[in-house]
């Protein structure tokens, strides 16, 4: 019996993405594989919600390539280029321009996730701190999570 996982960035389906050594715009390239039990991943790709699955797993997970020249490129590096591409307004780079600018695209992405996570957080809270303050003032004091 085979389950299937599959993973991609919500980025990766809006987004358009160019490849840095010809200027082509990059399709997404599917990759599939089989992790059986005993297998490293296993566990990581072995659960839907809170049960296990049993048996096999088929996991797709995707990456970028281009049609022009064949470059294959993981979504992490092609985000990292792709602000390059936007700080130096070009599409088209050579190795030395990604090398230069690399560290500072790293750290421009990580700021922002930092930020989405702490703002994530905040609404969260606050969300939660209104429930409970409705809760409070009506009188009930049971509380109830519906996911």
């Amino acid at each position: 019996m085979k389950n299937k996982s599959t993973s991609i960035p919500v980025a990766m389906l809006i987004k358009k993405f160019y490849c840095s050594r010809c200027g082509e715009r990059l399709v997404k390239n599917p990759k599939t594989r089989t992790i059986r039990r005993g297998d490293p991943d296993y566990k990581e790709h072995s659960r839907i919600g809170h049960s296990h699955i049993i048996g096999d797993v088929e996991v797709t997970e995707y990456d970028f390539k281009c049609p022009s020249c064949g470059n294959i490129t993981k979504y992490d590096e092609q985000c990292v280029i792709e602000k390059i591409q936007k700080k130096l307004d070009k599409t088209i780079l050579s190795e030395g321009e990604i090398l230069d600018h690399k560290a500072d695209a790293k750290d421009q992405i990580n700021k922002k996730t930092k930020i989405f996570n702490i703002i994530f957080t905040a609404i969260t809270l606050a969300v939660l701190a209104l429930i409970l303050y409705f809760q409070i003032k009506s009188g009930d004091f049971s509380i109830e999570f519906h996911f």
